[in-house]
């Protein structure tokens, strides 16, 4: 096993005993309450301005419908809701947690009934070698909100390996011009950059509103949109 590079980074959010026990709840609250979708990872504002820059790469809303979208750990499902209101009708989600997927196709079918159209499907990104059980593989963008942070918390994390097989594993998921939409709070631009170096390259930044502390400003996210090499 790869020594871990900042073992003060690694977590329990890394593992997948705690995304079980986590979504296992926020389903059972949601089957109680359904207006109690969960938490949504750096808050509903940040979502709502990455898919605003998402929104602005396909101004036409007609080949907006066309553009098929891949999230990432789509935990609750949220972020699919959002980017079916803004007009991506070519959705699919994945995770690793099987009540993950439960949950957002119950908070899909709250918000678009039963045929809502996106496709989800519970499997481990990282370890995966067969991705054709998808539907709209490849894709034209992945979407990622906070993913690539708990993968990188995960105790067992290899700083070196884990970076290029997550960008190799992007890269079997988009088509040659597609973009990978990656939100971070664990990383600058600069590190996100650094980490995908060989494999993605940044074609443009979505700003955050900053927030000073102790002398430093800085924003409480990250988002960066690369591009395939």
């Amino acid at each position: 096993m790869c020594e871990v590079e900042e073992t003060e980074r690694s977590s329990h959010l890394g593992t997948k005993e705690h995304w079980e026990e986590a979504y296992s709840s926020e389903l059972r609250n949601f089957e109680e309450d359904e207006d109690d979708v969960g938490d949504v990872w750096f808050g509903r504002q940040c979502l709502k301005r990455v898919v605003e820059a998402l929104k602005r790469r396909w101004d036409d809303p007609m080949s907006r419908s066309e553009v098929s979208v891949l999230d990432l750990g789509t935990g609750n499902g949220v972020t699919l809701v959002e980017l079916r209101k803004a007009g991506f009708k070519k959705l699919s989600g994945i995770d690793y947690v099987s009540s993950s997927i439960d949950l957002a196709n119950a908070i899909l079918v709250k918000e678009f009934g039963i045929d809502h159209g996106t496709h989800l499907c519970c499997m481990d990104f990282m370890n995966e070698s067969d991705f054709t059980t998808l539907e709209n593989v490849p894709f034209d963008v992945c979407f990622d909100k906070g993913t690539y942070d708990a993968i990188r918390l995960n105790p067992d994390c290899c700083a070196q390996k884990t970076p290029k097989i997550y960008a190799q594993n992007v890269k079997k998921m988009l088509k040659p011009a597609g973009i990978l939409v990656l939100t971070s709070c664990n990383w600058t631009e600069a590190e996100l950059v650094s980490h995908f170096i060989d494999e993605l390259e940044r074609i443009d930044t979505v700003t955050h509103p900053s927030m000073s502390f102790g002398g430093a400003t800085g924003s409480t996210c990250t988002t960066v949109i690369f591009k395939v090499l």
